[in-house]
């Protein structure tokens, strides 16, 4: 009987510590998308400035705007 509770502590504690490393795994998993997240979205804000600066490039060649205040 005695064998048998010793068993079925350590099937819990097995089960607790699978059930640890699953939180872990996931854990990570979620940093590294929020990080992916992160990259993306400084890349785009990047492109949509390079955009604008070159846009805003090609106006005032075309256009001939200064920003005089006369």
């Amino acid at each position: 009987m005695a064998d048998a509770r010793v068993g079925f502590r350590d099937n819990k504690h097995v089960e607790v510590e699978r059930a640890r490393v699953r939180v872990e795994v996931e854990s990570v998993r979620i940093r590294e998308e929020a990080e992916s997240v992160r990259v993306r979205e400084e890349a785009e804000r990047a492109i949509c400035d390079n955009l604008l600066q070159l846009l805003f490039s090609y106006l005032v060649k075309r256009c001939g705007y200064t920003n005089r205040t006369t």
